[in-house]
């Protein structure tokens, strides 16, 4: 496998103010934009993967990437410090995980009659799939909001043995096994709903933020993960910053 690189990079405001206006497009539309920016060379479909975060020195626009070619500042005031990634792990590690995800499923639509096919499934955001469901049963306050999470944990927890991961949780029964007792050691945080507009697209979707400690049990699933190849199952919205899976060694 080719090299990857993972990248720390900072946007001052002054690089910002040589760009045309961004402002009414969305936060994640902006950042995508800015981000493709450091690849000038890249024509083919994106593959680096990439995720805002606050800059706690409050110097500009921080992000955070992972991609197999090393980006390059647009301006000299862009920071960008850039070291080759190739995560190795060891089954039974414990780790530290954190993912901003667009959480969705698709739902599948009744054949009318006179159709001979089945009509593709539709996309729905998770969490608002939860909330409409949750209430149609009756559910309300501190019982909807703790359906609505389960929902979000119950997405991350089917995919979790496909990123190489695993959290170790008593068994339970029914469908989502160990969602109860998740609770304390998956947490979710961010939970937006991003509008984007440009003069030809309006786009809209959701994402959140999972953190959590998970055991490696498949140390190459974990690295294919890690570094964002395609068929990974780490949600959609990958050009809006969503599907970065990070770890951290716990010792």
């Amino acid at each position: 496998m080719s090299d990857y690189f993972f990248s720390r990079v900072i946007i001052p405001p002054q690089a910002l103010a040589q760009l045309p206006p961004l402002s009414g497009t969305g936060d994640a539309y902006r950042d995508h934009q800015l981000v493709w920016k450091l690849f000038p060379e890249h024509t083919a479909p994106a593959r680096f993967r990439f995720r805002a975060e606050p800059d706690p020195q409050q110097l500009g626009l921080r992000y955070y990437l992972v991609s197999p070619q090393r980006p390059l500042a647009w301006h000299d005031s862009i920071h960008i410090d850039s070291k080759p990634y190739q995560p190795e792990l060891a089954v039974g590690e414990t780790v530290r995980f954190s993912l901003r995800a667009n959480p969705a499923l698709t739902v599948s639509r009744p054949r009318e009659p006179g159709m001979v096919r089945r009509p593709h499934g539709q996309r729905h955001d998770v969490l608002m799939h939860a909330k409409r469901s949750g209430q149609t049963a009756g559910l309300a306050g501190q019982a909807l909001q703790q359906h609505i999470d389960l929902a979000a944990r119950g997405w991350i927890l089917q995919r979790l043995a496909q990123w190489g991961l695993q959290i170790d949780t008593p068994e339970a029964d029914d469908d989502l096994p160990g969602l109860a007792d998740s609770l304390p050691v998956i947490q979710l945080s961010r939970y937006q709903q991003h509008q984007l507009r440009n003069k030809e697209k309006h786009i809209q979707f959701s994402s959140i933020d999972y953190q959590g400690l998970a055991k490696v049990t498949d140390s190459g699933k974990l690295r294919q993960a890690l570094l964002g190849q395609p068929g990974c199952g780490l949600g959609h919205a990958l050009a809006f910053g969503c599907g970065l899976l990070l770890v951290q060694r716990v010792r």
